[in-house]
């Protein structure tokens, strides 16, 4: 069997696995059952599957709330709205990803575009960062941030597979794979100390730390982030 097969059939089987230990958890009857069929309970394990998973996808079909903090799937690689989540005098939460990490991430989806014929793995990494943003596209209720998680995993692979693997120049203009490996190296003990910084900078408006007025202003990078 083919990688790109084990890769849409092991999540498949994990996904359908959680909900089989679901079921046999909850067994007994609650207000949930308001939205499914009757016959529920006496249902095989995939006939109450697809229920389940139909019925869910038409709540949220059905949500209409708003929320100041809700955003647009096609943002999330943008960062551009993170959630506030609290705030008590100068201390404040936010859901706000590593500016260093989630950008350089985004650009790098960007650029595995031009490599995509050549590299298998690029091919498989961008069809999983897709295939987590494909559900959302077509969903009217309000989304948040944190949806995009799934993908923003993918989207870091990508970032270390490109360091590690795509080489601007090869051995045939006069740099050697010995440099092309130091390169790498350089490159990734660049980004881990600048996302070290930047995780200890954003710190405070992750753990709810007080800041001064001064100092909250100058992590607000973005007008959309307040």
């Amino acid at each position: 069997m083919k990688l790109p097969v084990y890769f849409f059939l092991i999540p498949l089987v994990l996904y359908f696995s959680v909900f089989v230990i679901h079921f046999s958890l909850l067994t007994k009857p609650g207000s949930g059952d308001a939205f499914m069929k009757p016959t529920f309970h006496q249902d095989n394990v995939i006939t109450k599957f697809f229920q389940l998973n139909t019925e869910m996808y038409r709540s949220n079909q059905r949500l209409t709330a708003t929320h100041p903090y809700s955003s647009q799937w096609y943002s999330w690689p943008f960062m551009s709205r993170p959630i506030f989540y609290w705030v008590s005098e100068n201390s404040r939460i936010y859901l706000l990803g590593n500016p260093i990490i989630w950008w350089g991430s985004s650009m790098a989806v960007l650029l595995s575009l031009m490599y995509i014929i050549r590299h298998r793995i690029i091919k498989i990494l961008l069809a999983g960062y897709f295939l987590n943003l494909l559900p959302f596209i077509g969903i009217k209720r309000i989304m948040f941030l944190y949806h995009y998680l799934t993908g923003l995993v993918f989207a870091i692979l990508i970032l270390v597979y490109l360091i590690e693997n795509i080489q601007p120049f090869d051995k045939h203009f006069g740099r050697e794979l010995s440099a092309e490996r130091l390169r790498a190296r350089k490159i990734f003990i660049g980004l881990a100390v600048a996302s070290a910084v930047a995780f200890i900078y954003f710190a405070p408006l992750t753990y709810g730390l007080p800041l001064s007025p001064k100092a909250y202003d100058a992590r607000i990078w973005l007008p959309s982030w307040k």
